[in-house]
């Protein structure tokens, strides 16, 4: 039995939601198959990694292969699954890269053995992926790449994921810089940020993460701006983002209704108003300046994936 799916990217955070939300994205996707029959003892093998960005991604241990090993034990389902991955999506972007696959390798399992699988374990197999690039489970990027749309985490034991499309389009541009923020960056990322906050923090985060949530049901921009706002995580990792205050700056004053770090970075994400093109003419101009290599596209968030996957 052999199946297909796709994963898009996602961004997660977006200022205010850390670890709890994300965004999936139509500009980037992963592809997997997946060749799958019952078996007495479950063996998962990655047996190709093709597509633009392929170089450097592991068979060994990898994000889906390890997503897909969760899910059989889940389920408590053995099988040889053989998966092939054409990597769409910018490895090491801030991105969801690990994410994507994770997820349509999942998706292409679930289909290939005609499983009924439940939204929450699903999400949990695929986040279980991610330990094979951030060596610990995160379920925003995966969620988000799974079901489509903006995935909320609203339980994290057991875990539960909520999935929405905004009520009015919106439009994102991402900028891409070519910039290498070195191995364990996720890890790296993470280990800058503060290990207690104070109660005024934690009020003043929650009213932006509630604005956040409902201006992205709502599809509203200056909402999802003040949402983007962020206190708490992104002031530590700019620093660590190159261009980060210039290109925030630039395409501030050319319109965008907020803008911050994509994941653990070093993607940029804006959110526009009605015209997208003045900024993303600032953010490429913004890392020009500086002389980084950038690309930047326009992107929407991705549709929602019908539950059981079609």
């Amino acid at each position: 039995m052999k199946s297909r799916a796709r994963a898009y990217c996602s961004s997660a955070n977006l200022g205010s939601g850390f670890d709890v939300l994300a965004v999936a994205l139509d500009a980037y996707y992963d592809e997997v198959w997946a060749e799958a029959e019952p078996a007495e003892q479950t063996r998962v093998e990655v047996v190709e990694v093709v597509g633009p960005y392929s170089a450097g991604v592991p068979r060994e241990s990898n994000t889906a292969q390890i997503a897909v090993e969760s899910l059989m034990r889940k389920l408590n389902v053995y099988a040889r699954v053989e998966l092939g991955i054409w990597k769409g999506v910018p490895v090491g972007s801030g991105l969801g890269s690990s994410g994507a696959a994770a997820a349509a390798a999942v998706v292409a399992v679930i289909k290939a053995l005609n499983l009924e699988v439940s939204r929450d374990i699903a999400a949990k197999a695929a986040g279980e992926g991610e330990r094979g690039s951030a060596e610990e489970p995160h379920y925003d990027n995966s969620s988000a790449s799974l079901f489509g749309g903006i995935a909320v985490i609203y339980s994290l034991d057991p875990l539960k994921v909520y999935s929405f499309s905004p009520t009015k389009e919106l439009q994102f541009v991402i900028a891409i810089p070519r910039v290498d923020l070195g191995d364990k960056k996720t890890k790296k990322m993470r280990s800058v940020l503060p290990r207690s906050i104070t109660l005024k923090s934690h009020v003043e985060a929650s009213a932006k993460l509630a604005a956040l949530i409902l201006g992205l049901q709502l599809g509203d921009p200056e909402l999802v701006g003040i949402g983007m706002k962020d206190y708490i995580v992104e002031p530590r990792r700019a620093p660590l983002i190159p261009a980060y205050h210039k290109a925030a700056s630039y395409a501030l004053e050319a319109g965008a209704a907020g803008i911050s770090i994509s994941g653990a970075g070093p993607s940029l994400i804006a959110l526009c108003h009605d015209k997208s093109d003045p900024i993303r003419d600032a953010l490429r101009t913004a890392y020009e300046e500086e002389g980084i290599a950038v690309d930047v596209k326009k992107t929407r968030p991705a549709p929602l994936r019908p539950w059981p996957p079609l």
